[in-house]
């Protein structure tokens, strides 16, 4: 089967690369052995390839026993390759690689890592900052947030009140409210035309991948399936988390950006499809903030979410960039949070370059904002510098910049 051959290649390369002594680090190769094995073990239908057909199958109305036979063809098949070529990869991992692994340390470790990291982050963040810069600007971003925080700047009064957490029905309904309390604040945000008309399906996720959390599956380009934001229902979350999630995930986050962008009849399809971390992730969290300021979420629990992605890009600048220890790591997360966290530090450690997209991104919108208030004054209109932000799709910023200067000199 074809799975089982691309799974092949895929464990040829890294053989090839582990001669080469490029091995990813303990942290990650753990985290992968427990995924892949218990994926190893998993009944097929328990999969969600194996949810997912079946629900096309009922949706086909045919006859019970032609259904039956090809579910029964299918969780054969996912057994005998899917599952069995995740236990293969586990092999490798368990047999080879975990043998030769790094542990506590940056990729810089690794044959030209530092170039590697240097170059993913510019790719990724979508911006020509070096991780010393990014380091630098996350940092500022986390001192400003914990003084804002401290002395109550928000202008939040500091009240203590129980943590609601939510889960199955009363979970999704929450969800679907924020998003139909989030609609009517687009008109103060955004001009009319571009203003989408595409809904946002919340939808459950099936048990077995319920840790992966939610996560969005944009609408199609046709526009035939709708955006999906898909999120397992047994795990509790705070209902201020979820507010935050149906705004980030749907509206007037990733759904709002993708739809604004699918729409445009002017880019081209390769740009529809490709996608800049540092932008799509950015733009949620500065609609994060924006809905703070519109009343929609809590201001500290925005601020502390955008502490922690902040620190999180500090810590992991620090590890794979400047040559962190973990112990220096620790000691940086005990300055700011009072604790360490040793987990934390093994996910920046396994997995380099995650963490920037999120805060650089943000901050890179942000900034484009400020300097637009502050060179226009009173001529600054945010509905058409929404409009500059997003009507030509998704890019690096150094692009985007150009056209917010080209909108500052035309307003002027």
């Amino acid at each position: 089967m074809k799975f089982s051959d691309k799974v092949a290649h895929v464990i040829d390369r890294i053989q090839d690369r582990r001669e080469k002594g490029i091995v990813p680090a303990s942290e990650f190769l753990k985290e992968m052995l427990t995924s892949y094995s218990i994926l190893r073990n998993t009944k097929p239908e328990e999969t969600i390839l194996y949810s997912l057909y079946a629900e096309k199958l009922t949706e086909l109305k045919l006859d019970p026993s032609e259904e039956e036979k090809l579910k029964k063809a299918l969780a054969q098949t996912l057994t005998d390759h899917v599952l069995a070529s995740y236990g293969k990869l586990a092999d490798v991992i368990k047999n080879d690689l975990i043998k030769q692994a790094s542990v506590s340390q940056g990729i810089w470790s690794k044959p030209d890592g530092s170039e590697y990291y240097s170059a993913r982050l510019k790719l990724t963040t979508g911006t020509d900052l070096s991780p010393q810069e990014m380091h630098e600007i996350a940092k500022h971003k986390v001192e400003e947030i914990v003084k804002e925080l401290r002395s109550g700047a928000s202008g939040q009064a500091q009240t203590t009140f129980i943590t609601r957490f939510l889960t199955g029905d009363e979970l999704l309904q929450a969800l679907n409210s924020s998003l139909s309390d989030a609609t009517p604040c687009l008109s103060d945000w955004f001009e009319d035309e571009l203003i989408p008309n595409h809904p946002v399906d919340v939808r459950a996720y099936s048990a077995l991948i319920a840790s992966a959390g939610g996560m969005y599956i944009p609408l199609s380009i046709d526009g035939d399936r709708s955006g999906r934001f898909v999120i397992p229902l047994e795990n509790p979350t705070s209902e201020e988390m979820v507010k935050m999630l149906a705004l980030h995930e749907g509206i007037p986050g990733h759904h709002f950006q993708f739809s604004i962008q699918y729409d445009q009849p002017t880019i081209p399809l390769i740009r529809k499809i490709t996608m800049t971390p540092g932008y799509v992730e950015g733009w949620a969290v500065y609609m994060e903030s924006l809905c703070a300021e519109k009343g929609l979420l809590d201001r500290n629990t925005v601020l502390i979410r955008l502490a922690n992605l902040s620190i999180g890009t500090v810590i992991d600048t620090g590890i794979h960039g400047l040559k962190w220890t973990r112990e220096q790591a620790n000691e940086y997360l005990m300055s700011v949070t009072g604790r360490g966290d040793d987990a934390f530090i093994d996910s920046v450690i396994a997995y380099p370059g995650q963490k920037e997209y999120y805060a650089i991104g943000s901050e890179q919108f942000q900034s484009l904002r400020e300097k637009a208030k502050r060179e226009l004054g009173d001529r600054f209109d945010i509905k058409a510098f929404h409009s500059v932000l997003l009507r030509n799709g998704n890019m690096p910023f150094p692009i985007l910049e150009q056209q917010v200067n080209q909108y500052i000199k035309s307003a002027k």
